[in-house]
């Protein structure tokens, strides 16, 4: 079985001058600002949230994972603020952080 490795892209300009604590002093600003560049078109936070979401792996469609051993199917559901992945497993949604879960990928 394949492991997955997931590479994320982020600006980290604020954490080289703010403390962790003050992080979400740039969020605010973030979400109040009506022109965020991507592929060469401005969007306001929440379009590009909902671009962001809509092209994640496996987003809202069942597939396989692995946690403390154990193989179910799931679904993602979420991703919060925090980074915690929701992941829908029998009606139960679980918030999981990274290295809590793998993927499972079959040919």
């Amino acid at each position: 079985m394949a492991k997955l490795v997931l590479g994320l892209g982020t600006s980290h300009g604020p954490q080289l001058f703010l403390q962790p604590e003050q992080w979400e002093l740039r969020a605010t600003a973030d979400r109040q600002n009506p022109q965020h560049w991507y592929r060469g078109k401005p969007y306001n936070y929440e379009t590009l949230l909902a671009e962001y979401t809509s092209r994640l792996f496996r987003w809202q469609q069942p597939g396989l994972y692995r946690k403390d051993g154990e193989i179910f199917e799931g679904v993602i559901r979420d991703v919060l603020p925090d980074g915690h992945l929701c992941l829908e497993k029998n009606g139960e949604i679980l918030q999981l952080g990274f290295g809590e879960v793998e993927f499972i990928i079959t040919r």
